[in-house]
């Protein structure tokens, strides 16, 4: 693997634990990788496996091409949020989008009523056609 690689999954990854406020030592315990692997991984003096890295972005709640630098936007992972924590966390980035000029795209009704899978998730005209079936 380049040296460049090397860097950005490195510094990829210390960002990803900075955020947490967490110490090496935090991921170890979470995790059972050694700290001193964390902070090789974490310099760029070695590369995680695909075992590692997979059990790092479990942990981390990010995916591996954000790791590995194959896709350059971050994902935010909402699983433990609910619906109305989760609509203001895109209003937040629709208004921040908005400010720069970036168009702001409709949600996909289908992944929003199946993220949920309940009658409240879906749309007013969704909710319209299925009582008219």
């Amino acid at each position: 693997m380049d040296m460049v690689l090397n860097i950005e999954i490195a510094e990829r990854l210390r960002l990803e634990r900075i955020n947490l406020r967490i110490t090496q030592r935090d991921v170890q315990l979470a995790t059972g990788i050694a700290a001193s692997s964390i902070s090789q991984y974490e310099s760029g003096t070695s590369i995680p496996s695909a075992e590692i890295l997979k059990k790092l972005c479990q942990f981390y709640r990010c995916s591996s091409d954000y790791i590995l630098g194959l896709k350059q936007n971050y994902t935010v992972n909402v699983d433990d949020l609910d619906k109305p924590e989760i609509a203001a966390i895109n209003q937040v980035v629709n208004t921040i989008r908005r400010a720069k000029g970036i168009e702001v795209a409709a949600i996909n009704s289908d992944i929003y009523r199946d993220r949920f899978d309940d009658d409240e998730a879906a749309t007013d005209s969704e909710k319209s056609r299925e009582e008219r079936n």
